[in-house]
C-alpha cells in the first residue's frame, strides 16, 4: 500500500540513494579495479552507470510505495540539492589540478551527471504531475466549474488546471520555464560545444591555407587563444541563456 510522503521526505530519499548509497558501491568497485588499471575514464563511467541505476531504482521504489502531493516541488528541491552536491564535488576535483584540459574534463563530466539526474527525474515526476492534474480535474465540484479552452487541443478544461488533463499541454506559460539551475548547466554545456566547434573550424582553415605546417600552427593557436575562445563561447551562451533561449535550439525556455 502506498503512503503519502512529504516533499522533504521524498527529496531526502532521492538524494540519499543518488549521492550516498549507490556512489558508495561504485567506489568499492573502483577500489578493486585500481589493482588492475588506473584508467580514470573507466572509473568515471562506473560512477555515471551507478547514478543511472540509482535513479532507476529510487523512481521505481517511489512509484510502488509513495504518494507525492507536489511532484513539481519535489523535482525543483531535489535538483537544487543534487546541483549543490555536484558543485562542491566539482570544485574539489578542480582544486587537484588547474591544468586547462583537466578543468574541461571535470566540467564535462559533472555536466553529464547533472543532465542524467535532470532528465530522469523530470520525466518521471512531471508524469506524476500530469496524472495528479487529471485526478484533481475529475474531482472538481460541478457547481463551481468555470471552463476554458485548452491551448493545445482546444477541449474544455477547468480554469484552475495548469496542465490539460486530455493532452498534457501546459496552460500557465510562465510555469513552463526551465529551472534556472538547469539553464546554467545547459548553457555551460553548449559553451563547450561552441568552443570545440570554433577550434575545429579555425584549425581546418589553417590546414587549408598552410597544409605543411597547418597542424603545428593550429596547435599553437589552440594553446595561445583556446582559453579566449572558450570565454567568448561562454559569453555567447550566457547571453542566450539570459534571454531564456536554449543555446543550439533557438527556442524559448
Amino acid at each position: 500500500m502506498k503512503k503519502e510522503t512529504s516533499t522533504f521526505g521524498t527529496v531526502f530519499i532521492i538524494i540519499l540513494h543518488t549521492v550516498i548509497i549507490f556512489p558508495f558501491f561504485a567506489s568499492i568497485i573502483v577500489f578493486f579495479l585500481k589493482k588492475y588499471t588506473e584508467n580514470a575514464i573507466l572509473f568515471d563511467f562506473i560512477h555515471l552507470l551507478f547514478l543511472y541505476l540509482s535513479l532507476r531504482y529510487i523512481l521505481f521504489y517511489i512509484s510502488k510505495k509513495m504518494v507525492i502531493q507536489n511532484p513539481k516541488k519535489v523535482f525543483n528541491r531535489s535538483l537544487q540539492f543534487f546541483g549543490v552536491v555536484l558543485l562542491i564535488s566539482a570544485l574539489y576535483n578542480i582544486g587537484k589540478s588547474f591544468e586547462f584540459y583537466h578543468l574541461l574534463y571535470v566540467t564535462f563530466y559533472y555536466w553529464i551527471k547533472f543532465l542524467i539526474f535532470h532528465e530522469m527525474t523530470k520525466k518521471y515526476l512531471f508524469s506524476l504531475r500530469n496524472d495528479r492534474n487529471m485526478i484533481e480535474y475529475l474531482q472538481i465540484d460541478q457547481k463551481d466549474d468555470v471552463m476554458v479552452f485548452c491551448r493545445g487541443c482546444g477541449k474544455e478544461i477547468h480554469e484552475s488546471a495548469e496542465i490539460c488533463p486530455h493532452c498534457g499541454a501546459p496552460q500557465n506559460l510562465p510555469s513552463t520555464k526551465t529551472n534556472s539551475v538547469a539553464l546554467f548547466f545547459i548553457g555551460l554545456g553548449w559553451s563547450i560545444v561552441l568552443w570545440i566547434v570554433s577550434l575545429f573550424v579555425i584549425g581546418f582553415f589553417i590546414g587549408l591555407i598552410n597544409p605543411e605546417e597547418g597542424a603545428e600552427i593550429a596547435g599553437k593557436f589552440g594553446e595561445e587563444y583556446g582559453l579566449v575562445l572558450l570565454l567568448l563561447s561562454m559569453i555567447v551562451s550566457g547571453v542566450l541563456t539570459k534571454l531564456r533561449i536554449l543555446p543550439g535550439t533557438g527556442k524559448k525556455a
